[in-house]
């Protein structure tokens, strides 16, 4: 499992793309786990990235601050190995 920092995103660049909301955390079945590129918080334990539909921004529940995941949407194939 890794630990992989988000792109930290400003709210000017966040007007056009739909924006996550996680609960304090948001689990899923992957075996990487995203923080915030703002606060350092973990937002996506255990995440997959390949299961995200769209292009969205995921807000971090403790900061409020925007962040976009470290690769393209095209390319959202990730290994941690």
């Amino acid at each position: 499992m890794a630990t992989i920092p988000m792109i930290p995103i400003s709210p000017a660049i966040a007007l056009h793309r739909p924006v996550l909301h996680p609960e304090r955390k948001m689990f899923g079945t992957g075996r990487d786990d995203f923080i915030c590129g703002h606060c350092g918080s973990v937002v996506l334990e255990d995440f997959d990235p390949s299961t995200v539909k769209g292009n969205p921004l995921f807000q971090c529940p403790f900061c409020e601050n925007n962040n976009d995941l470290p690769f393209g949407t095209t390319s959202r194939h990730w290994s941690s190995r």
